[in-house]
């Protein structure tokens, strides 16, 4: 069985539940939670659906790195690239109330 941390530090990091992704790859959430957990390896097309809605690289997906591999011992281990998507996705939100606020004169 090959285990691929990276799926459940992807999914806490966006705060989505095992259901959720579950339903998207259509299969049991004791599936997923297997999967998960490295009791049952992901099938290729379930690693791209994964990817694609983590907005990854299926590569980094699976990829340990040495870093990720000793954070993960000390437990404190959020990938590089769900940082810099909610980085993004902050900005653009923090963007967004701005000019709503400017728009409705809350703000000069």
């Amino acid at each position: 069985m090959t285990h691929y941390p990276n799926i459940k530090k992807f999914r806490e990091a966006l705060k989505l539940k095992q259901e959720f992704l579950a339903a998207e790859l259509d299969i049991e959430q004791s599936e997923f939670s297997r999967m998960e957990n490295g009791r049952r390896s992901p099938k290729p097309e379930e690693l791209k659906k994964l990817a694609g809605i983590f907005s990854v690289s299926v590569d980094d997906l699976i990829k340990v790195s040495e870093d990720q591999a000793t954070a993960a011992q000390t437990n404190e281990s959020v990938p590089l690239a769900v940082v810099n998507r909610l980085i993004e996705q902050n900005e653009r939100l923090m963007e967004y109330i701005l000019k709503t606020q400017k728009t409705n004169n809350i703000i000069e």
